[in-house]
């Protein structure tokens, strides 16, 4: 266990359980995979979620809902005239996403739900310890939504292929969550950037001291899986 763990269940063993925070999280593609693509407007339109913490309970759920669409993406050609193809790109948005961790009982549950290409309706449901990160935490400041964040980096292996990911925390919120399932910071992460294509970022954020908001485990609509099984499944 790192040293900056450590510090994050420290941080997080001291906050008062009266005290709730409530945001609402952004979630967007800001490019396409390589060099070449180019988003098409629809891939651009951002997810967003609600996000509320209390005693030491996290739940993220998605209230932007929409199903499969498709548009026309554009490819520049390899030809000497670099010409753009035109593309049709089928854009599967979920309908149902729940991100639940519980930081006493170390319990992690993701719940997804979308329709694939042909409309028919595809679950996922885990449920796991909360994944634990190796950050790196950077002498570099910005400033998120009105607070004063300092700057992490790690990286995560999915499917084989490693991401890039950049994280933007406030020491003086000591939660050591954040969105989806990131987690471990000595603070609150408002801000993660995933490989450069993707930003998830706190829009709006209350603290309200005095304050218990019940959270509730969501519940699975197939079966449970871990992460593991999940990914050996998806093979």
């Amino acid at each position: 266990m790192t040293k900056i763990y450590y510090i994050a269940l420290l941080l997080l063993s001291n906050l008062a359980p009266a005290q709730a925070v409530e945001g609402i999280i952004i979630y967007k593609a800001i490019k396409g995979y390589g060099d070449q693509t180019e988003l098409s407007e629809k891939a651009k339109k951002p997810n967003y979620f609600k996000y509320t913490f209390s005693n030491q309970k996290s739940l993220q759920e998605l209230i932007s809902k929409e199903t499969t669409t498709k548009d026309t993406t554009y490819i520049d050609g390899k030809s000497r005239d670099a010409e753009k193809l035109a593309t049709t790109q089928t854009v599967i948005r979920n309908h149902r996403a729940i991100y639940y961790k519980d930081f006493k009982a170390n319990i992690y549950r993701l719940e997804l739900s979308k329709k694939n290409a042909e409309l028919i309706n595809s679950d996922i449901s885990i449920e796991d310890k909360i994944p634990k990160y190796e950050w790196i935490i950077e002498n570099e400041f910005q400033t998120i939504s009105g607070f004063n964040c300092n700057k992490a980096t790690t990286t995560r292996t999915i499917s084989g292929r490693t991401q890039k990911i950049i994280a933007w925390f406030n020491e003086e919120i000591p939660i050591t969550d954040g969105p989806m399932d990131f987690n471990g910071l000595p603070g609150l992460i408002l801000q993660v950037e995933i490989n450069g294509n993707t930003l998830v970022k706190f829009e709006k954020l209350k603290l309200t001291s005095n304050k218990t908001i019940e959270i509730k485990k969501p519940e699975n609509l197939v079966q449970l899986l871990t992460i593991q099984e999940y990914f050996n499944k998806k093979k």
